[in-house]
């Protein structure tokens, strides 16, 4: 995957990364009072491969972001699946 435009929003900067990725369902994000940016990536199955490649683009946007601070999280769920706090993640 080649490296994403560098943006002010570290937010924005999620999505190239993770939505595309094989049976990556749909991302949720919450900034916290405390600037913490959560990131909740839904997944259909908890393959390596994908957990893997999940965990690498989590690595590149942290690279890329280095002043922000992201609280990442991998969770089996569908399309229909919710996190308390977060919202779905559009660009």
């Amino acid at each position: 995957m080649s490296a994403a435009p560098a943006v002010a929003d570290p937010v924005v900067a999620i999505e190239p990364y993770l939505s595309s990725l094989r049976n990556v369902r749909k991302v949720l994000v919450s900034v916290r009072a405390n600037q913490v940016i959560a990131v909740c990536t839904i997944i259909e199955g908890f393959d390596r491969d994908v957990r893997n490649s999940i965990y690498e683009a989590e690595r590149r946007i942290i690279r890329e972001n280095p002043s922000a601070n992201f609280d990442f999280h991998v969770i089996q769920g569908d399309q229909d699946t919710e996190i308390a706090d977060c919202t779905f993640f559009q660009s």
